[in-house]
């Protein structure tokens, strides 16, 4: 009897372990599969975290017409200063056929100081500031997709730890 229950017990253990230890699938089940184009613009922009302690929101109302500027504002989301170019390190980019490519910005910033300040998220008056932009892209009769990235730095970090945000737009003819 003892024989019986120690076969039976081992053969339960051997359908545990190869029920639940032995999963050779490469890909978690909970796995986001990113694509080509998400590969490509991390390789263009560098930052691990991206729209976790900075963010663009769009301004409500905001004219999404090719040729026309677009009202964004850079809000701090963490709990520390972040600092930015007078520019934000503003770039815009759209998609093509063969990749990313960089429009220009039309818009000119003028900015007392070389370096603009966010305030840590709910801590001052100026975890906020307007960010408007002017995409240098014709007019192709069509709607055109672009994605605005700003870059900067936590103030306090002594390695210069960067933060970044992006946001997809659509601007239409």
């Amino acid at each position: 009897m003892k024989t019986y229950v120690y076969y039976c017990f081992v053969i339960i253990a051997m359908l545990a372990i190869v029920g639940c230890g032995f999963n050779h699938s490469s890909a978690s089940p909970t796995a986001v599969p990113i694509s080509t184009q998400d590969l490509e613009f991390a390789t263009l922009v560098p930052i691990s975290e991206m729209n976790t302690k900075v963010r663009l929101i769009l301004e409500p109302g905001s004219d999404l017409k090719i040729g026309s500027s677009v009202n964004l504002f850079v809000e701090n989301q963490s709990n520390e200063v972040l600092e930015f170019r007078k520019d934000y390190g503003v770039k815009i980019f759209t998609y093509s056929d063969t990749g990313w490519i960089e429009v220009g910005n039309g818009y000119e910033y003028h900015t007392t100081g070389d370096v603009i300040r966010l305030d840590p998220r709910g801590k001052g008056l100026f975890d906020q500031k307007p960010l408007p932009i002017w995409p240098n892209i014709p007019n192709n009769n069509g709607p055109i997709n672009i994605r605005v990235v700003v870059t900067g730095n936590i103030s306090s970090s002594a390695n210069g730890e960067q933060v970044g945000s992006y946001i997809d737009i659509v601007l239409n003819p």
